[in-house]
């Protein structure tokens, strides 16, 4: 009786132990298709915030911790930062922006916890120079990343100017 009852326990044990050993990893889910969505949302969200010159809309794009590198300014970083900075952009009476975002184009990490996009479009701003509006081409990168929530927000927003036909 004692050997059965080695021989059982040792049985179980193994047997506990290829359980174990021939389980694969936990195969992460692809979310991708929703985080698109929301993404896309998120950016005609922002579009329509800074159209309206909603500062609130505008702000809700991003995280906590973004990052601005937009060209000519210093980089801006954290949410109170970026807040002074949308508030006095959208204070600009010439302010306008033309963004496709249907030829946008958009990488989702497949970890689904980090994105981006990259884009064209027009900007029109007041030259402080000249005090008149100034339309430019330009190119941009946005990045986003996956929050503890489970929701997306901008982390780093950056675009340049195409160079002035000569």
């Amino acid at each position: 009786m004692k050997h059965f009852t080695i021989a059982t326990l040792a049985l179980t044990a193994l047997t506990v132990m290829l359980a174990g050993c021939n389980q694969s990893a936990t195969a992460v889910t692809d979310t991708r298709e929703a985080d698109t969505r929301e993404i896309r949302a998120l950016e005609n969200d922002w579009l329509k915030g800074a159209t309206e010159r909603n500062a609130d809309k505008v702000l809700a794009y991003y995280a906590d911790d973004a990052v601005l590198l937009w060209p000519d300014a210093s980089t801006v970083s954290g949410k109170a930062a970026i807040a002074a900075v949308i508030k006095d952009m959208l204070q600009d009476p010439n302010l306008a922006y033309s963004i496709n975002l249907a030829e946008e184009s958009m990488e989702i990490a497949k970890s689904g916890d980090l994105a981006y996009t990259r884009g064209f479009g027009t900007i029109t701003m007041t030259d402080p120079k000249s005090k008149k509006a100034v339309a430019a081409k330009g190119k941009y990168v946005m990045i986003f990343k996956k929050q503890s929530d489970g929701h997306w927000k901008g982390i780093i927003d950056t675009y340049n100017l195409d160079a002035a036909a000569k």
